[in-house]
């Protein structure tokens, strides 16, 4: 039973698209944000249709599947419900196979009216009540009443009505009373609602102190006033935090005021998790221009061929009751900018359907529901008509030739480079061929004809008889013919001669052509899927598959597989046929099969979406019920799905998933690719619109120059790699550019280290280590690799350590050179640090540090034996020796901070990293986390652990943002840059990843992606008494 699904979502939310999308809408955002733990984007999983059903439509299988998959179902109640043909059905499946304690009732509009003494409502008077819903409850159910949320500033969490509202109806869905659900939604983000709830009382305190202080002495002003910066720096770092998901542009805003407030750790920590989380992919946000109009909501989108424009505009086949259709098309700039508006100069304009620029981007076709085309020029301020005509429409391949039909009738052929009108064809058109200059037609005597774009030329079929599926394929015109369809011919498609004909076992009732033209196949009735050469009419394969309603047959983009799609009960069927022998590789429940490049694999469009592998059929990977709409990039690589999440896969992938991309303004409805395929564009509700970067999307802070080869080791410097090529020499790339300089002398080396200064190397030459001189291409110092082998740099990069074990004593020696010139600089023996009581099969080696100037070392055994020494002297300074128990406490590194104060000790069986006095070995502040590993930054300010990848403020000890790898994904070097700007990593798949992390560097990447300020209405809610400096121009 379906019911008996595990659940997929919390809600479903029953309701009828006009006119309540708007208010569903942000009834889901709100249950997504209630009581939200922090580190979750979503509280509930909620589940919106934002499809719209025709009329007496049956149930689709993936709405039936996401009912199934749901805990609760909240229908929104209006007379618009009543007349819809959906809900009624929603419900209906609700009652059949789950229970009414589990809807939940929101009325909209109309009127609810319960009649006691009848145990039910009155139907007569009950405007709101569908008729499914008679009867069902015998005791008076409580509903929220949402029929004053007409205004969009009615419909957000801080109206306290709202907020009422929402918490009445997700208080169940969360197992918890109204009252305790308030309480939760206070103790939930903890570090950002306390920290909120706080400033603002703090908020009230200050200014208030801050005016006492200025009627009664100025001495304590300044600090009050230090005092309200900081607590308005953390209230706009909490709200930056709770705008991410819904509002990444204005969070990443807020989270820069934070900082330009007062430099608190939470402001720090909100600019990382916002900049950090856009750098998943997230280009900018095209907008609207203040007041200007907005659109109820755009689904038809389009970008130029050149990739610099990109066009959108509202469409709903449903109608537009209860919302503007005036035709309106959006255009941006890809490079910023507001939106330009087009408007259409006649009085009736239904919904834009279609867009498409021409080469260039400067004129641009838009197609309505009424089948009116328009040719706007884009170079004008205001755009320009400059040509009406009639649907159908199609382009050529390169966009230069757009064939339309003329209001008279014919065909007319518009250049979409200059605007003007090439020519006219008599007939109607079919479409233009992809793979030629030539157009697909049939002429006023209804016979097939094919034109040639560039010159009069016209080829008409010579049938004498009925015809359908007709398709230009190559030199051929093959179509299903007779009074039944009942047979195939092929004609030239240059002399309108009939080539051969061939008998079909039925009536022909779907049929594809394979992209190259060289294969036609057809479904006839009686459930036989035939292939022919198009060629000379040759049956290559032949199989039994019996067709269900609306069959549909398609090729692969490389011809390799056919899909035969048809629908059984309801319910979307897809079945792959290998094209060469017609065998069944496999069937699935799904919409539609999306493929990429190599044949490898493709995604199944259903409930769920599935990434299935096409020779076996097995799923990769699968997502939600809730994809509507799909895009294909140009060269076959990525499929993206816009649904609840805009979802990228890349078919490429060695196992390939469905990756969630962030910074959804509102509700997506439709994506594409720009023609490069590097960028995704989506629209949606109210005007949304966003772009990504898909290879960010996909692998977030990637340095694309990185050689990937192996050994290789960052510089501090952040713009440089060395490693070692194929040949086992020694080079070295620049990472902005990508190009290579050799390093001369060094080859045969096993594993690379650079110096902090960037001037020398250390490499693993054989069974030594090699101190090699960039500038002079020599070796400044040499010793044996043998186990237990320890060596350090000094912070500045002028001294390097090597601590060695004596094979006749056991005991270890540290010997401090100078860089420059290999000369020892001091000679230190170290204690004989006492082994773990439990560990025998094995000897636990020290680990060594020196301080930033080298004028200090220290070295540790575990967390409980560490001495450090002046190098100078030779003096020791204090530590201690505890013989630990556990051979979990040993150390895997030691750090001096940059001050020298503290030594930061990481042991890695325990997953710890303490913070040691060094004087008295007392741990002044510990972190459990990881794998235990740590990194400290130039400053000391930040640490960044392993297991996952993951930045901590070193004063507070709390986490910055989101772990920044995968846990799976330890990288083998981690080095933040000598200034400070930016972390880095080495992966194991010798890929660098590079984030920055100092504040100023965040607030570039923040504004470059807001790509805006703060609007009137944003400075009057968060700073109303600020001093509004913008927050993307630097301040004195």
């Amino acid at each position: 039973m379906r019911g008996s699904e595990e659940s997929r979502y919390d809600a479903f939310l029953s309701y009828a698209w006009e006119p309540d999308a708007p208010l569903v809408a942000a009834v889901r955002d709100a249950l997504h944000r209630l009581a939200r733990p922090w580190y979750r984007l979503r509280a509930l999983r909620v589940f919106r249709d934002a499809s719209s059903l025709a009329a007496n439509s049956a149930l689709d299988p993936a709405i039936e599947d996401a009912l199934a998959a749901s805990r609760c179902l909240i229908v929104f109640l209006s007379p618009s419900a009543v007349r819809s043909s959906w809900v009624p059905q929603e419900i209906d499946y609700w009652l059949r196979h789950k229970s009414v304690d589990s809807l939940r009732l929101v009325l909209t509009g109309g009127d609810l009216v319960w009649d006691a003494s009848a145990r039910g409502f009155d139907m007569e008077r009950s405007t709101a009540l569908p008729a499914v819903l008679r009867g069902v409850h015998r005791h008076r159910p409580l509903y929220v009443d949402l029929r004053w949320a007409h205004a969009e500033d009615q419909r957000v969490l801080r109206n306290d009505d709202f907020h009422r509202s929402v918490v009445q109806l997700a208080a169940p869905l969360h197992g918890k009373q109204p009252d305790e659900l308030y309480g939760e939604d206070v103790r939930q983000h903890r570090r950002t609602r306390q920290v909120s709830a706080a400033a603002v009382i703090a908020l009230a305190v200050l200014a208030a102190s801050t005016a006492v202080a200025a009627v009664i002495a100025g001495l304590r002003a300044e600090e009050a006033l230090a005092n309200l910066r900081q607590a308005t720096s953390r209230y706009l770092a909490s709200q930056a935090l709770a705008d991410r998901e819904g509002n990444l542009d204005r969070a990443l805003l807020l989270a820069v005021h934070a900082w330009r407030t007062a430099r608190t750790a939470a402001a720090r920590s909100s600019l990382v998790t916002v900049v950090h989380e856009a750098m998943r992919g997230v280009v900018g946000f095209p907008r609207i221009r203040p007041g200007d109009p907005v659109p109820f909501h755009l689904l038809t989108l389009a970008i130029s061929p050149d990739g610099r424009r990109m066009a959108a505009s509202r469409y709903s086949e449903g109608g537009d009751a209860g919302a503007p259709a005036d035709g309106r098309v959006y255009v941006w700039e890809l490079a910023g900018g507001d939106a330009r508006i087009l408007r259409s100069p006649f009085e009736r304009v239904q919904n834009v359907k279609r867009l498409i620029f021409g080469p260039d981007g400067r004129h641009l076709v838009a197609e309505d529901l009424d089948g009116q085309v328009l040719l706007w020029d884009l170079a004008g301020d205001p755009a320009r008509v400059v040509r009406t005509a009639q649907a159908p429409l199609d382009v050529t391949a390169d966009h230069h030739i757009a064939a339309v039909s003329s209001a008279g009738g014919g065909v007319v052929l518009l250049d979409l480079v200059s605007g003007g009108e090439l020519g006219r064809r008599a007939g109607t058109l079919f479409e233009v061929d992809r793979r030629s200059e030539r157009a697909f037609g049939k002429d006023p005597s209804e016979r097939p004809v094919v034109w040639d774009l560039r010159s009069s030329r016209a080829v008409k079929m010579k049938v004498a008889t009925q015809y359908g599926f007709a398709e230009l394929a190559g030199d051929r015109v093959v179509m299903a013919t007779g009074r039944d369809l009942t047979s195939l011919a092929g004609y030239d498609a240059t002399t309108g001669e009939r080539r051969w004909r061939a008998g079909l076992p039925g009536r022909a009732v779907a049929a594809a052509v394979s992209s190259d033209g060289g294969r036609f196949a057809v479904w006839t009735a009686n459930g036989t899927v035939i292939l022919v050469a198009t060629k000379d009419g040759t049956v290559t394969g032949r199989a039994r598959h019996a067709p269900g309603q609306d069959p549909r047959l398609s090729f692969s983009p490389s011809g390799r597989f056919l899909v035969a799609a048809d629908s059984r009960d309801s319910t979307g069927r897809q079945t792959l046929l290998d094209a060469r022998t017609v065998r069944v590789r496999w069937t699935k429940r799904g919409e539609e099969v999306i493929f990429g490049s190599g044949d490898k694999v493709a995604v199944v469009r259903g409930s769920p979406v599935q990434v299935t592998d096409l020779m076996t059929g097995d799923v990769i990977a699968s997502g939600e019920a809730d994809a509507w709409s799909a895009a294909v990039s140009p060269d076959g690589r990525h499929v993206a799905l816009a649904g609840d999440d805009v979802r990228l896969i890349d078919l490429t992938a060695p196992e390939p998933r469905l990756v969630s991309l962030p910074g959804e303004p509102s509700t997506i409805y439709t994506v594409t690719f720009d023609p490069s395929g590097r960028r995704l564009a989506g629209v949606g509700i109210g005007g949304a619109a966003v772009v990504w970067d898909v290879a960010a999307a996909l692998r977030p802070a990637d340095v694309p120059t990185a050689p990937r080869k192996k050994p290789s080791a960052l510089s501090s410097d952040g713009v440089t790699l060395v490693y070692a090529d194929d040949s086992r020499q020694v080079r070295r790339r620049d990472l902005r550019d990508g190009k290579d300089l050799p390093i001369p002398g060094l080859s045969e080396v096993s594993g690379l280290r650079i110096s902090p200064t960037g001037t020398h190397l250390l490499a693993s030459v054989g069974s030594s280590y090699v101190l090699w001189s960039i500038a002079q291409a020599a070796a400044v110092l040499r010793f044996p690799y043998e186990l237990g082998t320890e060596t350090a740099f000094s912070g500045n990069g002028r001294r390097l350590a090597v601590a060695r074990r004596d094979a006749n004593t056991g005991r270890y020696t540290v010997t401090v050179h100078e860089v420059g010139s290999g000369a020892v600089v001091a000679t230190i023996p170290l204690p004989d640090f006492a082994q773990p009581t439990d560990l025998t099969s094995a000897l636990a080696y020290p680990v060594i540090a020196l301080d930033e100037t080298g004028g200090r070392l220290a070295a540790s055994l575990s967390t409980r034996q560490i001495r450090t020494w002046e190098i100078a002297s030779g003096a020791p300074e204090g530590g201690c020796d505890t013989r630990v128990d556990d051979y979990t406490l040993l150390s895997g590194s030691v750090q001096f901070t940059p001050d020298g104060r503290t030594l930061v000790v990481s042991a890695p069986d325990s997953e710890t990293i303490s913070f040691v006095d060094p004087a008295s070995c007392a741990v002044r502040r510990s972190l459990t986390t990881g794998n235990g590993k740590a990194t400290l930054s130039p400053d000391g300010t930040l640490l960044i652990t392993e297991s996952p990848l993951r930045l901590w403020d070193t004063q507070t000890l709390e986490p910055l943002g989101e772990p920044l790898l995968p846990p799976e994904t330890d990288p083998d070097q981690i080095v933040f840059t000598a200034d400070g700007s930016s972390v880095m990593a080495l992966t194991a798949d010798r890929s660098v990843r590079r984030w920055p992390v100092a504040p100023e560097a965040l607030i570039r990447q923040a504004c470059a992606v807001a790509g805006r300020e703060l609007t009137t209405e944003e400075w009057d809610r968060f700073l109303p008494q600020g001093d509004r400096q913008p927050a993307c121009t630097p301040r004195p």
